[in-house]
């Protein structure tokens, strides 16, 4: 019943999620506001593990990252920070296949989760393995 309250409180909305793609292995996914992930699709990626350097380039990347001083209130960006780099230990520690956080209700102090999806299972083996290509040319490739 109190995280129910505390979800109904106004604040920005986000999302953050992990998953695992069978090329390039797990990476975390990162948003802010509904309207312009859902809409405009702008979110940003990266592989995963990832620091609170790399969130705070991700939320730099966004067309929305002014939302922190929106409407004259202030938005606890480094509890986005933290979230997202558990999010991503989780991930890489556990045997999580996918977690999608969405909606993520960012106050002025801390962030209250109110919709979580985490699907658990075994990952996948995503070691690079090197292997030579060789291309032999039908045509005069010399120019």
């Amino acid at each position: 019943m109190s995280t129910f309250s505390q979800c109904s409180k106004k604040g920005s909305r986000s999302s953050s999620g992990v998953a695992e793609d069978s090329q390039f292995g797990s990476f975390l996914a990162l948003g802010l506001g509904r309207f312009y992930v859902e809409t405009l699709k702008n979110y940003s990626v990266r592989l995963i593990p990832v620091n609170e350097n790399d969130v705070e380039e991700m939320l730099n990347e966004l067309r929305s990252k002014d939302i922190f001083s929106y409407r004259r209130k202030k938005f606890d960006k480094r509890a986005v920070l933290e979230l997202a780099v558990r999010v991503s230990e989780i991930m890489e520690k556990e045997n999580t296949l996918e977690m999608d956080l969405n909606a993520v209700f960012v106050y002025e102090k801390g962030y209250a989760v109110a919709d979580a999806r985490i699907v658990i299972g075994k990952r996948g083996d995503f070691e690079t393995k090197i292997r030579e290509v060789s291309y032999q040319c039908k045509e005069d490739c010399s120019g």
